[in-house]
């Protein structure tokens, strides 16, 4: 190797992808034509490149046969003759193609391990969110509800929930008005009005009991949701976990029966977990007032064991019990 040969390594690499001058080109294939070494290393740039082309070109086929071929390239370069005058394995991984060639098989791996692994951790699953919310054995959550004909009593509630009690507190300026204890085993449901210092002992039946669970639970919404048309979002950080999100402008999300103007909601899952982080949702219902309800679920913690303490009614002693 002389100094000609360390001069033209970059352009022999230069000429491999078409980018020298006229002259440029045929300065480097004399040299070519005189220098075994450069020759050889000349043809190896070009079946990098070839192997690179190759690449790009079938990557949307079978997954598996774009590992194989790859991996015989690869079995058949490591067995390949060495050229002893010339450390040219050492030279070529310092050109331009070759690192292409690198980037191209590390991507080739990531896309091998996603198609192997089911993509975990990259992406939402959506159709086993639901399945995810049934494998959890309580969850504690924070709903806000603002409506535009009401100002002035903005407020917000934190929710427990298990599958066999809820607890749902209300409040507002962050002081607590009213508590709602709810039994579905034994079918009670007590409301607590701090305001008033009284309370109501309720007997529930089958059907109320239904209703009640559907309302606190977030599953019922989450099912009504995925069945609507959606579009998906892409990912995004909410509260530093990153999360996959989609939304639907479908009407028939709302189930109050009124006629609807437009509506817009999102869903936002954790990418890690599987469980829901956010929700969010507006519906502006047709009419002159244009009354708009804007509703939001965060603060979720999923899959916790409750203490039965939490579903125990706390009444002061000097509330009232009410008829």
């Amino acid at each position: 190797m002389n100094s000609d040969c360390e001069r033209m390594k970059d352009q022999i690499a230069d000429l491999v992808t078409g980018i020298l001058s006229e002259a440029q080109v045929q300065e480097v294939e004399l040299h070519l034509s005189e220098c075994n070494v450069c020759r050889d290393y000349a043809q190896a740039l070009k079946n990098e490149d070839a192997l690179l082309t190759e690449f790009v070109a079938d990557m949307d086929t079978d997954m598996t046969s774009r590992q194989e071929r790859l991996l015989q390239t690869i079995d058949r370069s490591c067995q390949s003759k060495q050229i002893e005058t010339l450390p040219i394995r050492r030279i070529i991984m310092k050109s331009p193609i070759t690192k292409l060639v690198a980037a191209a098989v590390i991507i080739a791996s990531v896309l091998i391990v996603a198609s192997q692994f089911g993509g975990s951790g990259t992406s939402v699953a959506w159709g086993e969110v639901i399945g995810r919310l049934d494998a959890s054995q309580g969850v504690i959550y924070r709903r806000t509800m603002t409506r535009s004909n009401r100002p002035g009593e903005d407020g917000y509630w934190t929710i427990y929930s298990c599958p066999t009690h809820s607890r749902t507190d209300q409040y507002k300026a962050d002081q607590i008005t009213d508590s709602l204890y709810c039994d579905y085993d034994a079918k009670t449901l007590v409301s607590i009005q701090h305001g008033r210092k009284s309370y109501f002992d309720h007997q529930l039946g089958e059907k109320a009991v239904r209703e009640h669970q559907t309302e606190v639970a977030p599953k019922a919404w989450l099912q009504k949701f995925l069945s609507c048309e959606y579009r998906k979002l892409g990912q995004k950080i909410i509260d530093g976990v990153l999360c996959e999100g989609i939304e639907t402008t479908d009407p028939a999300l709302d189930e109050s029966g009124s006629p609807v103007e437009s509506a817009l909601a999102r869903l936002w899952v954790s990418v890690e977990t599987g469980y829901p982080v956010r929700c969010e949702g507006s519906v502006v219902f047709e009419g002159d007032d244009g009354v708009r309800i804007t509703a939001v679920l965060d603060k979720f913690q999923w899959d916790i064991e409750l203490d039965p303490s939490e579903f125990e009614p706390k009444i002061p002693p000097d509330y009232k019990l009410m008829d």
